[in-house]
């Protein structure tokens, strides 16, 4: 009987790091394919990088604010960014 070949992608953003592996189901066994991470990528750095990169360009594109930065006080608050 033939078993499919299926990989899943698991990731874990907590702690302060961030860790992925790759999983792998075949012939009714799972196994680690490849694993990694980085020490530095997790906790409030996957928060910002995903605030930064994702949605404070939405926000400028969407609405026009090309001010619309982490850095500029003029938006702290949008940042909630008291503890930078």
């Amino acid at each position: 009987m033939d078993q499919e070949k299926t990989y899943w992608l698991v990731y874990d953003f907590g702690g302060g790091m961030f860790d992925a592996a790759i999983i792998k189901s075949e012939e009714g066994t799972i196994h680690v394919a490849h694993h990694g991470g980085d020490n530095f990528l997790g906790g409030s750095n996957i928060d910002w990088a995903i605030v930064e990169k994702l949605i404070a360009p939405r926000v400028i594109k969407d609405f026009g604010l090309t001010d619309f930065t982490r850095g500029n006080k003029k938006w702290r608050r949008a940042f909630a960014s008291d503890f930078v």
